[in-house]
């Protein structure tokens, strides 16, 4: 019997499958060749050209090229996957190794306080401006009713506008 030509290649390689019909086409290459030396394992020689015509070319149907199809479709997902997960592995790793995070580390690391330096900076503060606030009103107010007059006087002084001299020329 004749080897008639298939339409294996054609007929998973197209327009539509693309790159995913080429790995199903290895997928099939692989089961001929392993159905092959099954047959040679078994029967102490190589299939004829009219047994491979048999299982091959006219055995293909179409839910065995779809599942051709499936299997390497599925083969480049897990590819583009692990590749992908790799590469922001990878950009992560650099991301972490980079000065802006080592820089920001140190900012961190080098703020860190105790609650109770906090509450003690904290505290201090409160009470210098407390100081500053009172000292401030404690000399305003005496400035006002004029216990001291020279006092007043430089008060009145600091805060007043200068006047405006008739002689200057600009």
């Amino acid at each position: 019997m004749a080897t008639p030509h298939h339409q294996t290649f054609d007929r998973l390689v197209n327009d539509q499958t693309g790159f995913v019909g080429r790995v199903a086409y290895t997928f099939y290459k692989n089961d001929k060749l392993a159905w092959i030396r099954g047959f040679h394992d078994k029967h102490g020689r190589a299939p004829s050209e009219d047994e491979l015509a048999l299982y091959f070319h006219i055995g293909i149907d179409q839910a065995r090229l779809d599942t051709y199809l499936a299997e390497a479709e599925r083969t480049l997902n897990e590819f583009i996957d692990l590749t992908a997960s790799e590469e922001i592995r990878r950009g992560i790793e650099a991301y972490q190794q980079s000065d802006v995070v080592k820089r920001c580390e140190n900012i961190l690391n080098g703020s860190k306080k105790t609650t109770w330096q906090a509450v003690k900076e904290s505290l201090l503060s409160s009470v210098l401006s407390s100081f500053i606030i009172t000292g401030l009103s404690v000399l305003l107010y005496l400035g006002s009713v004029a216990v001291f007059d020279d006092f007043r006087g430089l008060i009145h002084r600091l805060t007043a506008p200068e006047p405006v001299s008739a002689t200057a020329r600009p």
